[in-house]
């Protein structure tokens, strides 16, 4: 029953794995395991062997504003002043617009109990409490998890609250939101053994002010996003590219093949293998005689994609080392395997399987991989579909409700996205 995680590119440190570790802990160990604490999760670490720049990215051209704040000196600097004060003379301006039109929202539709949850639905107030809690310092990874968890869960239950008929206001509701949810982290604390915080309020208040901003900036999130666009898009998605291209081509150069596999696919096969020794281990232990083999489930994000179908379809159908190796569902986030595809840039790649000759690629061999799930978002630029390219995939779309650079690692932040990763386990394993 072991879950094998690959990471994508521009990963330099493994920071971001306990609050993985755990999101994968709460939601898929217990639909694969009755023991969910005692499932192996293991990640295929790479980031120490990608891309490295060897100029300290100096080919990277500065940002027009970067620029203007090196040059800038004397009178432009006074100008620049000007320009801020008129610049805030207009935000001021704006506010008051604001302010102005949400009164004549509120006058125009009264507020009737439940409304905002029944506005967001579960999921939108579920991810908007992930969103607002990814900015909150005070947590270790464990308790933002944990947090996290608590947030999402209250959100499910908030619908069928009998206490939302006594709100008078969306703020109402927002603190009785807080109030449970905060209730539900200290129970998530006490189950895990963590010890009480000694400021109990050290996340809560920012919290319940940070989400009260948030529905503020949701209604607004059209106009937000045309004048923030501009001015901050560039710096991020240059950065994110940059580091995938360079990942990209690293892994190309240094993949090797099955007889001599380059450090990237020898981790990830070394890791494969460890999991499927721990899967006739436990068979072997087991007093069932009609006990099957633990599934063996793989998650892998952007540039994992990849690597997991140079694995599947070169490295362990190859060597004889792997003949024992078998994924029971693979779910590719975020990924460019089928872009990679179109490029025939895999190692098993071949220029007979295209549109011209009508004919797609076929799915993994099945003695190394069962299901194959392919997730991607409309607003993350480089995640791409395969349902059209390969046989034998099912593509399905999640929206992270994030923009650009951050919806390419929103999936893994989301208990929404893990929750429904659950449910397509429990459908296409029948377990």
């Amino acid at each position: 029953m072991p879950i094998v995680y690959i990471h994508g590119v521009n990963v330099r440190s493994d920071e971001y794995w306990p609050a993985l570790e755990a999101m994968m802990r709460q939601y898929i160990a217990p639909v694969i395991s009755a023991n969910p604490e005692q499932v192996t999760i293991s990640q295929c670490f790479w980031g120490d062997v990608g891309a490295y720049f060897r100029f300290q990215g100096a080919s990277m051209p500065a940002s027009p504003i970067a620029q203007i704040r090196h040059v800038v000196r004397g009178k432009v600097r006074a100008d620049l002043e000007h320009v801020r004060a008129d610049v805030k003379q207009v935000g001021a301006s704006l506010k008051q617009v604001r302010t102005r039109l949400k009164a004549r929202r509120e006058k125009i539709a009264a507020y009737r109990p439940g409304q905002l949850t029944k506005r967001l639905r579960a999921e939108g107030l579920s991810d908007l409490s992930a969103r607002v809690l990814a900015s909150v310092k005070n947590l270790s990874p464990t308790e933002q998890t944990l947090a996290l968890q608590a947030a999402d869960e209250v959100a499910v239950e908030m619908a069928t609250t009998a206490d939302l008929n006594e709100c008078k206001s969306e703020k109402d509701e927002v603190s009785l939101y807080q109030k449970m949810v905060h209730a539900r982290y200290v129970k998530l604390r006490s189950l895990h053994g963590l010890p009480e915080l000694k400021d109990k309020h050290v996340w809560l208040s920012a919290f319940g002010s940070r989400l009260m901003e948030g529905l503020d900036r949701y209604s607004d999130v059209p106009g937000f996003i045309l004048t923030r666009a501009a001015a901050e898009v560039r710096s991020p998605i240059n950065s994110m590219v940059t580091a995938f291209i360079g990942d990209v081509f690293t892994y190309i150069r240094e993949r090797g093949s099955y007889d001599k596999p380059g450090p990237i696919p020898t981790r990830a096969l070394d890791i494969l293998l460890a999991a499927s020794e721990i899967q006739k281990k436990r068979l072997a232990e087991s007093n069932d005689p009609n006990a099957r083999k633990e599934p063996l489930v793989v998650l892998s994000h952007s540039m994992g994609g990849q690597i997991t179908y140079d694995l599947v379809t070169h490295f362990l159908p190859r060597d004889p080392k792997y003949k024992d190796v078998y994924i029971d569902f693979w779910c590719a986030s975020a990924s460019q395997v089928g872009f990679f595809e179109e490029l025939k840039l895999f190692l098993e790649s071949d220029e007979q399987y295209s549109s011209k000759s009508g004919v797609r690629v076929p799915r993994p061999d099945t003695a190394h991989l069962g299901y194959w799930w392919n997730v991607w978002d409309h607003n993350d630029f480089i995640s791409y579909s395969a349902k059209n390219i390969f046989d034998g995939v099912e593509d399905a779309i999640y929206n992270t409700g994030m923009f650009l650079s951050n919806a390419h690692g929103g999936y893994l932040v989301r208990p929404s996205f893990f929750r429904q990763f659950a449910e397509k386990l429990k459908t296409e394993l029948k377990l």
